[in-house]
């Protein structure tokens, strides 16, 4: 399915995990409650998706668009979201623990009670305030590399 176009698809509860849907158009699809454990998702248009309570653990996402996606509750455990685009993203009781964040673009993205333990911030775009309001950094490498406690 690489390149797929389902823009707007209802893909609610559907099973996806170890799919490869790199480079895909998810515009605005309905992927909540999906599962997308192992999901190769690098490059895909999520923009505007819904992923409320999604299972993306360790799932590629390297350089997506998931600016204004609504992964409210959702599991990121260990996924890959290397220069992916978070931009007004919906984190919000989003697990993240081992999340390489490295470059992503988050400004705006709402991250209330985010659980970013051991997550790898490096030269994301993200401000002091957003990091305030998560439930856990521990472990996380912070931007400017240093490990927070």
């Amino acid at each position: 399915m690489i390149g797929a176009n389902l823009y707007g698809a209802d893909l609610h509860d559907v099973n996806l995990s170890n799919a490869n849907l790199s480079d895909a158009n998810l515009y605005g699809a309905n992927l909540q409650r999906a599962e997308l454990v192992d999901a190769d998702l690098s490059g895909t248009n999520l923009h505007g998706a819904s992923l409320r309570g999604a299972n993306l653990q360790d799932a590629n996402l390297q350089g997506a668009n998931l600016s204004g996606a609504n992964l409210f509750s959702a599991n990121l455990f260990g996924a890959n979201l290397q220069g992916a685009n978070l931009q007004v993203a919906i984190l919000v009781l989003t697990t993240m623990i081992g999340v390489n964040l490295t470059n992503a673009e988050m400004t705006d993205a709402m991250l209330e009670g985010a659980n970013l333990q051991n997550a790898n911030l490096q030269n994301a775009k993200i401000i002091k305030e957003q990091l305030a309001i998560t439930k856990l950094l521990s472990g996380a490498t912070m931007q400017d590399g240093t490990i927070h406690e």
